[in-house]
């Protein structure tokens, strides 16, 4: 079996700002009935000119990925007593790591501090290279905020529509919250969603009330598609991302085109 699948992914560095996904991703593997795994990647080594490896070194990069690694176990399972917790230390591409580990996996969590090399992106969002291939939803934890304001926000783009809402009205019955779906520029298919939740439907064409409605302390996450992201790979797309993105404040959920061969687990509405 895959090392990722069916399983909440969750990445973490080591900084004291990535170890805030862990609580989110543990509440996630909790609420989902999955596991967690918690993944720590260590970095590709320089080679000398016989295409050695310092042991001394690498030896010290691992016992630090352990470390870090045990950390985050430890702090998922006091999060979530009985969750069923595994650990990886792998090496290589951080980006490709993760990429593959996620194949089929539930979710991806990563903190700020994995997109911070970005240099073109938003600060929080998460680096188009995760969003544009990996094949399950990707969250980006952007602070320890606690406060709850109510509502999930699906911010449609021109494509990639049913994926968002759907993960969008999951979040959303899973939270106990209203969903607020945003259609830029025009609205498409009306994608149908559970009479148990509360959903408002806005066409927003001007970009300064777009802007303010992604910015909203209301918002406890926001929902977007992972193909809104692939134009921070161009400068005047990163601008445009900067202008767009620059106030949010919530967990933000880049979804993917096709979800993972591993379907959202079923959630029942409240009551029943």
């Amino acid at each position: 079996m895959e090392r990722g699948s069916g399983a909440v992914v969750v990445g973490v560095s080591g900084s004291e700002s990535d170890l805030l996904t862990v609580p989110q991703a543990a509440f996630a593997a909790a609420r989902e009935g999955a596991r967690l795994l918690v993944v720590h990647v260590v970095g590709s080594l320089n080679r000398d000119a016989d295409g050695d490896v310092d042991e001394t070194l690498l030896e010290r990069f691992a016992a630090a990925g352990e470390a870090v690694v045990e950390r985050g176990v430890a702090l998922a399972r006091a999060t979530a007593p009985g969750l069923a917790v595994d650990d990886a230390l792998l090496s290589g591409d951080r980006v490709g790591v993760l990429r593959a580990v996620t194949t089929r996996a539930l979710r991806l969590y990563v903190g700020t501090s994995e997109t911070s090399s970005v240099r073109p992106m938003v600060p929080g969002l998460v680096t188009a290279g995760i969003t544009s291939d990996v094949g399950c939803p990707v969250l980006l934890v952007r602070g320890s905020r606690t406060e709850r304001g109510g509502r999930v926000l699906a911010y449609l783009h021109e494509a990639d529509e049913r994926a968002v809402v759907a993960f969008a009205e999951h979040e959303a019955r899973a939270l106990g919250v209203s969903l607020t779906i945003v259609y830029r520029g025009s609205i498409g298919e009306v994608w149908p969603v559970g009479e148990d939740i509360a959903v408002t439907r806005l066409l927003v064409p001007q970009q300064a009330r777009a802007h303010r409605l992604l910015a909203s302390p209301r918002n406890d996450l926001l929902v977007v598609a992972a193909s809104d992201l692939r134009s921070a790979r161009t400068a005047e797309g990163a601008t445009s991302l900067r202008q767009r993105y620059s106030g949010t404040a919530c967990l933000v959920a880049v979804v993917p085109e096709e979800q993972s061969a591993v379907p959202l687990s079923p959630l029942p509405p409240p009551g029943h």
